[in-house]
């Protein structure tokens, strides 16, 4: 075993981090170079020294102080920290160091090790790996807690507007100051580290100051969408047994304080319940000037509770760390090319996981931008909002950009320009409607598939518009690992459809207290099962095809609903469609075909069928039932509800028969 004595350097210091975090900083001396010639003394061999600035900043930071290190010393030194370029390793070398290490740079290119040598030498080049729970920390990983990340931004964004409402706005170190008060006001009030918070609030800036105080408290909020009622919050009340419920007032017409004192009745584990409303309570108007005595938080403890995406029984939760979620966050924004000129719509509901860190909100905390917070999901507020606060980047579900569309077909004073980055998710994006994007919004589409569990896969904004209306990129992280396999878990060739399973930094190891489904959503290696249809391109990026569990079984026939929409949109009058499988008695489950069709075209399932043996389909994907729909019903979050659908299909039946192949 060889021993390298190490010198951490931050501004020109050396230092000492507690648990890795850049505002826990014990200096040991101003004089780095004295405590390697204290270590030489001592009968070093060789120095290995960290530019800690460097390693956060991505470039060499601290070069007077590791060259003063080199002069006074007789034996070698090594540096890393920040070294992702063959200009920084001539830097380096030129300083005297001898050898350069390299961690971010060789997972993200191994090629660059290999040019790296060739240039300089195997001698001289080096790679440093650092690992947390058999997973590599690249760039942006960062070991603070969401309430230590805003003390990190109130320093360095002060005044600047971190993010405004329908009513006020307030910079970083405001919110700083506000999270600081109203965390001790909850805690005065009893909520503790590790308590489990239910938080209903709609986009808002009190919705941000809960957030961000309960992370200084150490107590993790359960995000609950504002359409939740009774029966969702009953289910995940039971479960997590929250210690204190934060709603609003009254939103959209719905007074929640009823049902929250309702909840709180039945369920005694909720001591408080704390409303937000036109007079907003003594937690909002907390002393903001107080300092803030908090417990310390462990980065990798748990930050939010988000609920899954599923369509029956009651949601599961999914528990993300302080840390792996500011990694989420911090390598979308670096995807998405933010930097402090960037202003994020958030227009679906911010407890969701796509606004709240997709990059989102936190996201463009961390690089010092705006944030505007839709008041509702309706196609007036969202472009009144990109409009009126220049709005650069935003994320919609296909339903949401659709209705906007039609809007600034017949509405002029809207004016979109502003925009450079249009994000859609959530929802497989048909592609007649993403070339429809391309041709008529300013900005570029960005195509996102992710997962709150996990992994995250966009469109580069660099891609070529062929790759950008066709596929949904790949993987944000360098370390993120993606496996696609038919039924017996084989993985399948390029260019075939099977399951997408990922692994990786930010990828969860389970549902908060749901054993029995852990056993079915992740294999014994850890990749998590995502439910998704998805195939590998020629050229190396993902193309999604839809839910797996939405696979429609018509008398022993599996049929992919998301193929069947794609046949219906290129139907010249047809807009959009929504395939789902409904139950029966002779097919197991026939297939009914909702369309939105232009000017109120009528469509009968004879003439769709025409249509569709016209282009080729198999007839057995040929829709049983047909109807027409002038509204999407539509979630909480904006996507088309095929619950509802299938409701609807049960109740109209319609004359599908006649379609029976």
């Amino acid at each position: 075993m060889r021993l390298y004595p190490a010198i951490d350097i931050k501004d020109g210091q050396c230092v000492r981090l507690k648990k890795g975090l850049f505002n826990e900083v014990t200096v040991y001396s101003d004089t780095p170079y004295k405590i390697a010639e204290s270590f030489e003394k001592d009968g070093a061999k060789f120095i290995h020294t960290v530019d800690l600035d460097g390693a956060l900043k991505g470039r060499s930071v601290n070069a007077e102080t590791i060259k003063k290190i080199v002069n006074s010393v007789n034996i070698p030194v090594q540096l890393g920290g920040g070294i992702r370029t063959l200009e920084n390793i001539q830097e380096v070398l030129d300083l005297g160091v001898y050898r350069a290490i390299i961690g971010t740079k060789a997972v993200e290119n191994p090629d660059f090790i290999r040019q790296a040598i060739d240039r300089f030498g195997a001698e001289h080049i080096v790679v440093g790996i650092d690992a947390k729970d058999g997973y590599v920390a690249v760039e942006g990983w960062e070991k603070l807690s969401l309430g230590m990340q805003l003390d990190k931004w109130a320093i360095r964004y002060g005044n600047r507007i971190a993010v405004t409402d329908s009513e006020e706005e307030i910079t970083y170190s405001e919110l700083n100051q506000k999270a600081i008060g109203t965390g001790q006001y909850f805690m005065e009030k009893g909520i503790q580290k590790g308590d489990k918070v239910l938080v209903q609030l709609p986009n808002r800036i009190s919705f941000v100051v809960v957030l961000f105080a309960l992370a200084k408290i150490g107590a993790v909020p359960i995000m609950m969408l504002p359409a939740h009622r009774e029966t969702e919050l009953e289910g995940i009340i039971a479960l997590a047994k929250p210690s204190a419920y934060i709603v609003a007032e009254r939103y959209l017409g719905f007074y929640y304080v009823e049902m929250a004192m309702a909840m709180q009745k039945k369920f005694p584990c909720i001591q408080n319940v704390f409303v937000d409303g036109t007079q907003r309570g003594a937690w909002y108007e907390a002393e903001t000037e107080r300092q803030g005595v908090f417990p310390e938080v462990d980065s990798y403890s748990t930050a939010v509770l988000l609920l899954s995406g599923g369509t029956t029984g009651v949601p599961k939760l999914i528990p993300r760390t302080h840390t792996d979620y500011m990694y989420n966050a911090r390598m979308s924004a670096k995807r998405c090319q933010l930097d402090e000129s960037s202003v994020y719509l958030a227009a679906l509901p911010v407890a969701h996981n796509f606004p709240l860190c997709c990059p989102g909100l936190l996201g463009t905390f961390d690089i010092g931008g705006k944030v505007v917070l839709a008041p509702t999901t309706s196609p007036d507020d969202i472009l009144t909002a990109i409009t009126e606060e220049k709005v650069t980047i935003t994320a919609l579900v296909p339903a949401m950009v659709t209705v906007c569309m039609e809007m600034l077909e017949y509405d002029e004073d809207y004016d979109i320009s502003s925009l450079k980055i249009l994000q859609v998710g959530g929802a497989m994006l048909e592609d007649s409607l993403a070339d429809k994007i391309i041709e008529e919004w300013p900005c570029t589409l960005m195509q996102v598939f992710g997962t709150a569990e996990g992994l995250l896969s966009f469109t580069s904004p660099d891609d070529d518009v062929t790759v950008i209306a066709r596929c949904q990129g790949t993987p944000v992280s360098p370390a993120d690992e993606v496996k696609i396999v038919d039924e017996n878990d084989e993985e399948v060739p390029t260019g075939v459809f099977g399951e997408l399973l990922s692994r990786g930094p930010y990828t969860i190891d389970g549902y908060y207290m749901a054993e029995e489904t852990n056993r079915t959503s992740f294999t014994e290696d850890g990749f998590y099962r995502t439910g998704d249809k998805a195939m590998w391109t020629g050229k190396g990026h993902l193309r999604m095809g839809g839910r797996i569990k939405e696979q429609i079984n018509r008398a022993g026939e599996k049929i992919m609903p998301a193929e069947i929409e794609a046949y219906l949109c290129k139907h010249s009058d047809i807009k959009e469609a929504a395939v789902v499988g409904v139950p029966d008695e002779t097919l197991g489950n026939r297939i009914c075909a909702f369309i939105l069709t232009e000017k109120g075209n009528a469509l009968d399932v004879q003439a769709v069928h025409q249509f569709l043996k016209e282009i080729g389909v198999a007839s057995y994907k040929l829709p049983d039932q047909v109807e027409i729909i002038e509204k999407w019903p539509l979630t909480s979050v904006g996507k088309v509800d095929k619950k509802v659908l299938v409701q609807m299909a049960q109740e109209k039946r319609g004359d599908y028969r006649d379609g029976i192949q």
